[in-house]
């Protein structure tokens, strides 16, 4: 337990680091009974993270692809599909996003609750 959670609720520092701090709000939500709030953050820290993964994989990959294609077709190959792997996850985890984003505000596209 730090410093900022022994004071007994009083100023609670946070860290500079963003993903550091969404889990330590997220484990104060838990411990303090606010379970769904704390799986929400966690998820969004979680996805955030993976997101970013997929994106700098993906870089990585084309960088590679454009240095092998001329050279090597087999490898071309496999690099291709691990590029068409990467966007599928891409896209399907920003339409999970998308999902989420509609359902957690608890409105349909129309805005009606």
């Amino acid at each position: 337990m730090d410093e900022a959670d022994k004071d007994g609720g009083g100023s609670t520092r946070m860290s500079d680091n963003p993903a550091q701090a969404a889990d330590h709000l997220a484990r104060r939500l838990a411990e303090r009974g606010y379970e769904q709030h704390a799986q929400t953050i966690a998820g969004a820290l979680a996805l955030g993270v993976q997101r970013a993964a997929l994106h700098a994989l993906r870089e990585a990959v084309q960088t590679v692809l454009s240095a092998v294609e001329a050279f090597d077709p087999e490898t071309e190959a496999m690099i291709e599909e691990l590029r068409l792997s990467v966007d599928r996850r891409l896209e399907g985890s920003h339409a999970a996003e998308e999902r989420a984003a509609g359902t957690e505000t608890g409105k349909d596209e129309h805005g009606a609750s």
